[in-house]
């Protein structure tokens, strides 16, 4: 999982280093979806926790490749905005950080490990 979130940090700064529109839009939506998707995460517990999360896991995590690829088609940003970008982004990094590594150990609980197996949410997005 802390692998995820690493693969999610280099994606949100390939994001600030494409270009044209919002970029700072397309970085706060990514952070948010990753706040979504921790927060349901965090809440799995049981294999039934596992259950019920995964068709929301796989919603975000579908709203998460629309973002990225999004930003795919920007161009480069200004030196200020990717300035900002950055900063958004190390802040995220501190929040989200302690919690997906909490969330690594619950994960790799059997029952629930089992319920989530090959079909992660983040899979597609991030590449495993």
């Amino acid at each position: 999982m802390c692998q995820k979130f690493s693969v999610f940090l280099v994606i949100s700064c390939f994001l600030a280093g494409c270009g044209g529109g919002n970029h700072e839009e397309v970085v706060d939506d990514m952070i948010i979806e990753m706040n979504n998707m921790v927060s349901l995460l965090e809440k799995i517990e049981s294999a039934e926790d596992a259950m019920v999360a995964k068709d929301k896991l796989q919603a975000v995590a579908a709203r998460m490749k629309a973002i990225k690829n999004k930003g795919d088609r920007m161009k480069k940003p200004s030196a200020t905005t990717k300035k900002r970008i950055d900063e958004k982004i190390k802040a995220a990094t501190v929040e989200l950080g302690p919690r997906m590594n909490a969330i690594s150990l619950k994960m790799s609980q059997p029952e629930i490990a089992d319920i989530m197996g090959s079909e992660k949410p983040w899979a597609e997005i991030f590449g495993e």
